[in-house]
């Protein structure tokens, strides 16, 4: 993804940002997401987005994104190739 993007700052919230389960990479993928809106994206353009911002691996997502999943952050529908972000991600307290 090539776009240029203009922005001064993110919002990350408090649960998301002291959370002790998830990894530093988890919550930039998390914030990541949000940023870009990436609700009913491809799981495959999505991490090709996260693999260039993060200097990393395709690859290497793949725990990451799965630990998102488990941890209920992100919806992953396979049957429809779509990754969409819960609810969740905004309201814990």
């Amino acid at each position: 993804m090539s776009q240029k993007r203009e922005f001064t700052g993110v919002f990350i919230p408090a649960h998301i940002w002291y959370s002790k389960e998830l990894t530093p990479d988890e919550k930039y993928i998390l914030v990541e997401m949000l940023l870009l809106n990436y609700t009913n994206e491809g799981p495959e353009s999505l991490t090709k987005h996260l693999a260039d911002a993060m200097q990393c691996t395709q690859d290497s997502l793949i725990d990451p994104i799965l630990n998102l999943q488990k941890f209920g952050y992100i919806v992953i529908d396979k049957e429809k190739g779509k990754i969409w972000l819960t609810d969740l991600l905004m309201s814990k307290s």
